[in-house]
């Protein structure tokens, strides 16, 4: 039974290998194409980046470009909103707007810029 899980597991983490291949294949497509062009030149830097990318250097690759793609879906967010935003000791958590006094008064403070640079403008 055991050995059937494993199995299992084996065949999804080469499904999963595969369509991670896939989406590499179509990032270094995107890339070559955007930057160099659908020239000859473009083809060959395609045909050398995949095959290096996708059979010599996989195991390093893949595992960057997984670690990479975390990072891009919200990972990052995750650890900004750790380290960076939560409290700390002894401070209250405050809402961003908590009672619009502080948008109320962003306004009156960006219209009083502008209407400062409108002053300084029409005395030129």
């Amino acid at each position: 039974m055991l050995a059937l899980v494993f199995l299992g597991l084996a065949e999804i983490w080469d499904d999963f290998n595969l369509i991670l291949k896939i989406f590499v294949l179509m990032t270094i497509y995107s890339w070559v194409k955007n930057h160099v062009g659908s020239t000859l030149i473009g083809w060959v830097i395609f045909a050398a980046v995949a095959f290096f990318v996708l059979f010599d250097m996989w195991r390093f690759f893949g595992t960057v470009y997984v670690m990479w793609m975390l990072l891009m879906f919200g990972i990052s967010q995750i650890i900004i909103d750790f380290f960076f935003v939560t409290p700390r000791p002894g401070q209250e958590m405050e809402s961003p707007v908590g009672t619009g006094l502080d948008v109320t008064k962003r306004r009156q403070d960006v219209a009083h810029m502008q209407q400062g640079f409108a002053q300084r403008f029409m005395k030129r």
